[in-house]
């Protein structure tokens, strides 16, 4: 009895762990690709912002209309899940705004805790993830999750970069919507959404350019997070950066996880919540936080180690889940 216990303990850590190797590490293979090329001098600054660029503006947005287009969307939206989705983000942006009160009197150094604590690069290494999977119905989960997080994570970076430096009269209802309105990947959501909605059947011709553009969107991106990673000065960091990453892919995503699991979740469902918590902090955190007058050294610095903890955390995570039959 306890060999057969034994051999099916075995069969179950080897099949998630075979799960973990099919799942994340083809994502972190291609960054640590993008770090050498870096680190080689195959690719340099320039390139990784005209490649920024293009992935933002045009292949994401791609990938996202292409997904919620195809999408039966009045029957798979949820509002009860993105209900959970932003409750759990908000929650978490206030108890980083808490903890983040240790930089009182520093307040660019506050915000950018705060946004680095709770902004996952869900668009780009989450959606990676999910696609990973061979799951068709889990990247579409993945990209209407995608679709309603967006505007709340730009409306609350504003927030919270703004607020502790006391610039809460340039936070106008025009500005925010402005800001939520011109993001590519929000044009992306609400033409797939009218396509979906409206049943309207997409051109072979428009099909296929869309999946040409959107099948680079996650390799060129993964690439630039790891030229990132290879131009980031990792001597001099500073503490708070590392309680905020710690916050982001180890303690935020246990909390949420625990939570959406109590509430009814499973499967797919808590794949998606899993992969949303524990994805590491944003790249665009750190564009926001230098643009908002943030401290943009401590941005950049949540970015480098979160992404590399996430690493772990998010395999760990996987293993835990998968032994469990949990999704």
């Amino acid at each position: 009895m306890y060999i057969w216990f034994s051999q099916y303990y075995m069969f179950c850590w080897l099949d998630s762990f075979l799960f973990i190797a099919a799942t994340v590490f083809p994502v972190f293979i291609i960054i640590l690709l993008g770090y050498f090329l870096f680190i080689r001098k195959i690719i340099n600054k320039e390139f990784n912002s005209a490649a920024s660029r293009l992935v933002f503006n045009i292949a994401l947005p791609c990938l996202v209309f292409k997904e919620i287009a195809n999408a039966p969307l009045d029957q798979m939206i949820d509002t009860g899940f993105v209900a959970f989705i932003y409750v759990a983000t908000f929650l978490s942006a206030m108890l980083a705004w808490v903890i983040g009160l240790r930089f009182r009197g520093n307040g660019a150094s506050q915000g950018a805790f705060v946004q680095g604590s709770f902004r996952g690069n869900f668009a780009i290494i989450g959606l990676a993830l999910l696609g990973n999977t061979g799951n068709s119905l889990l990247m579409t989960k993945g990209a209407i999750a995608l679709a309603f997080i967006l505007p709340f994570y730009n409306v609350l970076s504003i927030l919270v970069l703004a607020l502790p430096l006391k610039q809460e009269k340039g936070i106008t209802a025009r500005g925010l919507l402005k800001e939520i309105y011109t993001n590519p990947l929000i044009i992306a959501l609400l033409m797939g959404v009218l396509f979906s909605l409206l049943k309207i059947p997409l051109p072979d011709m428009v099909f296929r350019s869309a999946g040409y553009l959107s099948s680079m969107a996650m390799p060129l991106a993964l690439i630039g997070i790891g030229a990132s990673l290879a131009g980031s000065n990792i001597r001099h960091l500073p503490s708070g950066a590392f309680l905020a990453a710690t916050l982001k892919v180890c303690i935020f995503p246990l909390i949420l996880t625990v939570i959406a699991f109590f509430c009814g979740y499973k499967g797919d469902d808590l794949m998606v919540l899993f992969i949303l918590f524990s994805s590491p902090t944003a790249i665009v955190s750190y564009i926001m936080a230098d643009a908002m007058g943030s401290d943009s050294y401590m941005a950049g610095a949540i970015i480098l180690i979160s992404t590399i903890l996430s690493i772990g955390s998010i395999s760990i995570g996987l293993i835990i889940l998968k032994s469990y039959a949990l999704i």
